[in-house]
């Protein structure tokens, strides 16, 4: 057991009572025993005690009759932001809480508030899936992104936690060679955590100078929010000598959901701590099995801001897994709701198709393909060399349709958002 490790256990124990302990041991039972009698009543212990607390605290929901969580109202980021002092609970002063902030990539920064007991189980969250995924307690992680006045992380935070914070907006030759010698030199078992965009950037400088073999002990990169493409995970997987394990989440809850190991075609539900529904497209009732459907969550544990029936704007396909631990899961997940386009004909697209599509032009930096009416696309692009135009207007015709009118705009740069993710799929057409 490394040093780290021992001492967060020794902290847990004197200050918490073993409280983190006591949650890990409950996150690994709702994970791996999902449909024991004992674990089902608890997650509806919880499920019940959070709905009747907001119903009681929350103003938003005072004035429910049917405490079912199907006749609590779905809400999102916007019906919060418009009733926002409504969805505090009278039990708490903001001025006590803790909160954490969205980027604001999408619109302006939302912030969430969390109650110590919300604390202490994302805390445990986050230990539990990372040591999932190969990184446990003590190791050192890399964290990329962009970094700014509000995200930024002081000195002592990044030595008390072992973090090394690595700005993904200076992915140049210089900076990555310079990182690659600085993970080759610490001997410390050490992990990395990404935006897939950014992932994406720094693999394209790493094939620009031909890094074929990093020497370092990486126990596992973890990717969040965008899908990661296959051929960046294999490349990473290859030249890291490890696993990539693609996670779930958002700053609102927390850690939703995560990569099964088995099998990486589907995503383990943190079922311990959410409820996650996957309702129709239409209206607010479920999706049927394998159909796709809006992402929305409730957070059994976060009381200061009851998150119930959450659309987190994300879509999925909710199912039952294929691996040993036979618990929902989710089967896809397909990013935002506005990443999606429009075929001519009407169909809609996962961006998916999109990003898939791309690939086959491998000479192509970055790109964003921007819908702007029924048949009218942009697609933006940054190359050395010029594409072959024909050919990406027949592969993109073959799924928006003939009559598509696609423009083809070479560019120097894709922006990243505020964030530190670059946006590929832009639909200025309509909302799903």
């Amino acid at each position: 057991m490394n040093l780290r490790k021992k001492l967060f256990q020794i902290k847990d124990k004197i200050l918490n009572n073993s409280l983190i302990l006591d949650h890990l041991k409950d996150l690994d039972s709702h994970y791996f025993d999902f449909n024991n009698s004992i674990n089902l009543r608890v997650r509806e212990e919880r499920l019940s005690k959070i709905l009747n607390y907001a119903h009681e605290n929350v103003p938003y929901y005072n004035k429910l009759l049917n405490l079912e969580i199907t006749s609590f109202p779905v809400i999102n980021k916007s019906i919060i932001k418009e009733n926002y002092s409504k969805f505090i609970s009278k039990e708490f002063d903001l001025n006590d809480l803790k909160f954490v902030t969205t980027s604001g990539s999408t619109g302006t920064p939302f912030k969430s508030y969390r109650d110590v007991g919300k604390i202490s189980r994302h805390v445990a969250d986050n230990i539990f899936f990372n040591n999932l995924a190969g990184a446990d307690i003590g190791f050192k992680l890399y964290y990329f992104r962009v970094w700014n006045n509000i995200n930024k992380k002081n000195y002592f935070t990044k030595v008390s936690q072992n973090i090394e914070t690595i700005d993904a907006s200076n992915f140049s030759i210089d900076y990555i060679k310079s990182f690659v010698s600085e993970i080759e030199k610490d001997n410390q078992e050490k992990y990395f955590l990404s935006y897939a965009s950014s992932y994406e950037a720094m693999v394209e400088v790493m094939k620009s100078i031909n890094i074929s073999r990093v020497n370092s002990k990486v126990n596992c990169i973890l990717s969040m929010s965008e899908t990661l493409p296959n051929p960046v995970r294999d490349y990473l997987e290859k030249v890291f000598s490890t696993k990539v394990v693609s996670r779930y989440s958002n700053m609102e809850n927390g850690f939703i959901a995560q990569q099964c190991i088995e099998n990486k075609e589907e995503y383990h539900l943190n079922n311990g701590s959410y409820l996650v529904e996957v309702l129709s497209l239409d209206g607010d009732f479920p999706a049927n099995e394998n159909e796709i459907g809006r992402i929305v969550v409730t957070d059994l544990f976060n009381h200061a801001m009851p998150f119930i029936r959450y659309d987190t704007g994300d879509l999925g396909v909710k199912s039952t897994s294929n691996c040993s631990c036979k618990a929902p899961v989710l089967s896809r997940v397909e990013g935002r709701k506005t990443d999606f386009v429009y075929a001519t004909d009407g169909q809609m697209l996962s961006p998916h198709v999109i990003t898939n599509t791309m690939w086959i032009f491998a000479d192509i930096k970055q790109f964003q393909f921007i819908q702007k009416g029924q048949f009218e696309y942009l697609l933006k692009i940054n190359s050395k060399d010029f594409v072959d135009e024909n050919k990406v207007y027949n592969e993109f015709k073959s799924f928006l349709g003939s009559d598509a009118n696609i423009k083809i705009e070479y560019v120097s740069e894709i922006p990243l958002l505020s964030s530190g993710k670059r946006k590929k799929i832009v639909n200025e057409y309509k909302k799903v």
